[in-house]
């Protein structure tokens, strides 16, 4: 009987090589530095809201704009390619690897999904066990897989280094229960307005102050902040 010899996975030891086995990160204009994401069009809970009036996915920002360029879409199609079919062993230490030559040590600050979302259990396994490679690095996981969460986090406990934030379904609405980290979006258009909810920020409920910078995080880093209870946004 012959029995099958494994090939060892090589590992990655290049940044070149990190980013094929990856398909490398991105860099979102708004964030502080690089971000990981996979096409919008593959959310599963988003994809059934994108068809509800009300919802924050019925106008997603990933599926306009800058995203809908060819070389954009091709890019986090590439992304989720290597995520489903290298190995995932060699998957998790090529993007450990990338991310800690990418990410400046003096604003280290990582989003995973600037687009798409959860696709299961697995995905959000291999990005706890990133981020535990990387404690000098603080992570902000954005998902509406509740079911997903709450399901893994059963079994995996989550390092200091990374924030899971859950997002609610509906504009105006006051987000998911039993979760420590929510973000929600809120329809108030006025930039006056925004302005003067951004002024009365607190740690229970703290408005995004992009809309008032050039759309840019600028100092603030209250999404990556686990004392942030609910991160509020501006509706797109």
């Amino acid at each position: 009987m012959n029995v099958a010899i494994p090939i060892p996975v090589r590992e990655v030891t290049t940044v070149k090589d990190a980013k094929v086995v990856t398909g490398g990160l991105c860099r979102p204009s708004k964030m502080p530095g690089k971000a990981w994401g996979i096409p919008a069009a593959l959310c599963k809970r988003g994809g059934k809201l994108r068809e509800i009036a009300g919802s924050v996915c019925h106008k997603c920002y990933a599926r306009k704009g800058r995203y809908v360029f060819a070389n954009v879409v091709a890019a986090y199609q590439r992304r989720y390619q290597a995520y489903k079919h290298r190995d995932r062993k060699q998957w998790m230490q090529a993007m450990v690897f990338l991310i800690h030559k990418q990410v400046k040590p003096a604003d280290p600050y990582f989003r995973i999904f600037d687009s798409g979302d959860l696709q299961d259990a697995g995905m959000l396994t291999a990005w706890i066990s990133i981020a535990q490679s990387l404690p000098d690095i603080r992570f902000w996981l954005v998902t509406r897989e509740r079911a997903i969460v709450r399901r893994t986090l059963k079994t995996h406990t989550p390092p200091d280094n990374l924030l899971i934030r859950v997002s609610g379904d509906m504009v105006d609405d006051e987000g998911p229960s039993g979760f420590n980290n929510i973000g929600l979006v809120q329809s108030t258009t006025d930039l006056n307005a925004w302005r003067a909810l951004v002024a009365a920020n607190t740690k229970k409920r703290w408005h995004c102050p992009a809309p008032l910078q050039g759309n840019s995080c600028g100092t603030c880093r209250a999404c990556w902040d686990k004392e942030v209870e609910a991160a509020v946004y501006r509706i797109h």
